[in-house]
């Protein structure tokens, strides 16, 4: 999430005198001028994975109540990734952070707000998913009720809905204001040498009410970053926990079948078996056996499912728990901390945030084999070269 500092632009109150932290400035000047450049190429290819992800995920085929939210979450990340590709061309290269014509400084307002509400959307997304592949591996007789196509796009709008609501106080926190109390000596040049009125230049600023600002400041470290990365660790440790439980279960049945079977086995039903490079195989002629590797089929696509949310989840996690704990300790420690450790790893945090925004796409052709045959088959035009490559991606 692209961060603002808590006294952004604030010059009302006087600020105590910080003692820099030499390692961390040198840090922020130094990545600062690649976090520019890296994000204008990142930001692109993130936004280009993310469409092939929804129109991969909106195929007939691929339409499942788990592909819905993900497409969701890939809309969400797309939007994200966009917007700071305008905000860091207009306003971070083109200098116009502190002040700007007033329709932009509107944008600016927006895009805060938006964004914002964009991330917790895309947590919440996240967390539904886990909520729904956890009720997957849990309730096995119930889940295709549970987790209909309908009860997924109530659960989009319920996120939706409370991602508006949480981001409520940064949209009563911010306003926009005259830029002339905010430009210092070489600002004044700097206006005057673009011959530019002072009084048309604006900028955006936390309302004077220090309960607000304390308000949105809190919110945004319980709700917006620590609840969900809390939830997701949770949901993370039951999902795997269903994993492993599901895994025993499995070999159990299998062992009981064994031992069921091993009586009869000399007048049974012969079995015509037909085994591929990759030892997988395919039982012929018999129909219990068919149902069986029908099981194992079903299994193992549950657990790529399972597994590429955890990998969601961990980036997620990696990402977020450390911008929490910064929050909080910054929110206990007072001005001191923020200015002198938060707002240096601000570009890094930002950096980390878009990144995990743009990664889905190589994650899912990594799991599902699903999701790479019908990219294959929908972007790849050669059909010898289709043919050849599917038949190499379904024997992974």
């Amino acid at each position: 999430m692209i961060q603002l500092n808590p006294n952004f632009t604030d010059t009302s109150e006087p600020k105590p005198e910080c003692e820099k932290i030499p390692g961390l400035v040198e840090f922020h000047r130094i990545y600062g001028i690649i976090h520019i450049y890296l994000m204008l190429i990142w930001c692109p290819i993130g936004i280009i994975s993310n469409i092939l992800n929804i129109i991969v995920l909106n195929q007939k085929r691929m339409r499942t109540s788990t592909n819905l939210l993900l497409t969701c979450l890939a809309v969400s990340d797309a939007i994200l990734m966009s917007l700071y590709v305008i905000f860091i061309s207009y306003f971070v290269i083109g200098g116009k952070m502190r002040s700007c014509p007033y329709p932009m400084a509107v944008y600016l307002l927006v895009h805060v707000n938006l964004q914002n509400m964009l991330h917790i959307f895309s947590c919440g997304i996240i967390i539904t998913v886990a909520v729904f592949r956890l009720l997957y591996a849990r309730c096995i007789l119930r889940c295709q009720r549970l987790c209909s196509l309908k009860r997924a796009k109530i659960a989009v709008l319920l996120v939706l809905l409370t991602a508006c609501f949480l981001t409520v106080p940064c949209m009563i926190s911010h306003q926009v204001e005259s830029a002339s109390s905010y430009l210092g000596p070489g600002d004044y040049d700097l206006v005057v040498i673009q011959d530019t009125n002072l009084t048309q230049m604006y900028t955006i600023n936390y309302v004077e009410n220090i309960m607000l600002r304390t308000l949105v400041y809190w919110s945004t470290a319980i709700f917006v970053k620590l609840i969900p990365c809390v939830s997701m660790i949770t949901l993370s440790s039951l999902l795997v926990m269903s994993i492993h439980q599901r895994a025993q279960a499995h070999r159990q049945s299998l062992e009981r079948r064994k031992r069921m079977e091993k009586p009869n086995g000399a007048d049974g039903p012969t079995t015509a078996v037909i085994k591929n490079e990759n030892e997988c195989s395919e039982v012929v002629g018999n129909p219990i056996e068919r149902v069986k590797h029908i099981d194992r089929v079903k299994e193992k696509t549950h657990s790529r499912a399972t597994n590429t949310l955890l990998a969601i989840m961990l980036i997620y996690i990696v990402t977020y728990l450390p911008q929490a704990i910064l929050l909080l300790v910054s929110g206990f420690s007072g001005y001191c901390f923020s200015e002198t450790v938060y707002d240096p790893l601000g570009d890094f945090m930002d950096m980390l945030t878009l990144l995990s925004c743009g990664v889905n796409f190589a994650l899912y052709c990594l799991t599902s084999q699903q999701f790479r045959t019908t990219f294959l088959q929908l972007f790849c035009q050669t059909s010898s070269w289709r043919k050849n490559a599917l038949s190499r991606l379904t024997s992974w």
